[in-house]
């Protein structure tokens, strides 16, 4: 398949000057830098940054949170802008990591975050009646959460899915249907499962119109919630199933369509990168991507994404001397590294990096 010059790669990250920073990729062009803290003057970042493309209007978008724990949003059409989000709409303050998404069904955009309440709140975006705030908390009467929310899109059923843990370390589940409105449910209390510590992470797998949320559980092993559609959800421990190493952080998780794959990225102990991947007929495997490249080690979590633009899968995390690391996989060529840091000349990074594609 030829390459789509229409599609992009961006990372973004906090730098050590306390500004958004991104290393945005382009055919033809390559890797490039942008201060995007500069460029607008917004306020300082506080924990971990989220982004995401909007097909709406194909804008991209950033979300932090600043030190006053409000909402703020980075967004680009033609040129970048930012917005005071929470304030303009008097949406409750934010104690935690706020993460962004795109909603097909409806062609809506939203934000969840943990409110200083610990109630789990919404922004929410819907074509031209703007920005929206809701307490999904209480519209659910689910219990309050103990850490950050996570979310995905499920197309089985045209279904938002947002993820977060109580205290006792339970996964919860809010999920919203056209006509249904809301829900909540205890996936762990209802399955039995592991509890997990850290956050975890959710993705759809079209091969088989399945959901996957993959967590770190308090047995510090690697485990996996699926739900295959009239089935319902079980639970599987992914180390045991591979006989992998044991994770130093949290999981994230994605699918590569060109071979109808899985991948479950992490940092071990030592911190290298490990993944644990699936496909059809072979089931779930482990390797090492570090030391298989001889990559330097990691000094927090990994992010990971595939891109069409050239069927490649991409692996971001942040290196001990602040440099945005890149693995990446080129379908029949294997897995390589770049520097990204020392490539754009970009400034050292104080976060671990996120990842998007746009088109």
């Amino acid at each position: 398949m030829a390459n789509n010059p229409h599609r992009t790669q961006h990372v973004c990250y906090i730098g050590n000057d306390s500004h958004i920073h991104e290393i945005g990729f382009a055919f033809r062009v390559g890797w490039k830098h942008t201060n995007l803290g500069a460029l607008l003057r917004t306020p300082q970042p506080q924990g971990k940054i989220s982004g995401y493309s909007y097909s709406g209007d194909n804008s991209q978008h950033i979300i932090l949170r600043s030190n006053d724990g409000q909402i703020h949003e980075l967004y680009h059409v033609t040129e970048w802008r930012h917005v005071d989000l929470g304030r303009k709409i008097g949406a409750p303050m934010a104690a935690g990591n706020p993460f962004g998404y795109e909603f097909p069904g409806d062609n809506s955009q939203h934000i969840v975050y943990r409110g200083n309440d610990n109630h789990i709140h919404e922004l929410y975006f819907i074509g031209g009646k703007g920005w929206k705030h809701a307490d999904l908390t209480t519209a659910t009467h689910a219990p309050l959460s103990a850490n950050d929310p996570i979310a995905y899109y499920y197309p089985g059923d045209n279904s938002q899915h947002i993820v977060y843990l109580t205290e006792d370390g339970n996964i919860q589940e809010l999920y919203f249907g056209f006509g249904k409105g809301w829900k909540h449910a205890n996936l762990t209390a209802a399955l039995r499962a592991t509890p997990a510590m850290g956050i975890p992470t959710g993705y759809f797998f079209a091969k088989d119109n399945s959901q996957h949320i993959v967590y770190r559980g308090n047995d510090n092993q690697i485990h996996e919630l699926y739900f295959l559609g009239g089935k319902g959800w079980k639970h599987a421990n992914l180390t045991a199933a591979t006989n992998s190493v044991a994770p130093a952080g949290d999981p994230i998780g994605y699918t590569y369509p060109v071979d109808n794959s899985q991948h479950v990225i992490y940092r071990c102990n030592g911190n290298n990168i490990h993944e644990l991947y699936f496909r059809f007929g072979v089931g779930w495997k482990h390797a090492n991507l570090t030391t298989g490249i001889n990559a330097p080690p990691a000094a927090g979590d990994p992010v990971g994404y595939s891109f069409s633009g050239d069927n490649s899968q991409h692996v971001m995390y942040r290196g001990h001397n602040g440099h945005i690391n890149e693995l990446y996989f080129l379908s029949g060529k294997g897995w390589h590294h770049a520097d990204l840091t020392a490539v754009t000349r970009s400034p050292i990074a104080i976060s671990g990096p996120i990842g998007y594609t746009h088109t």
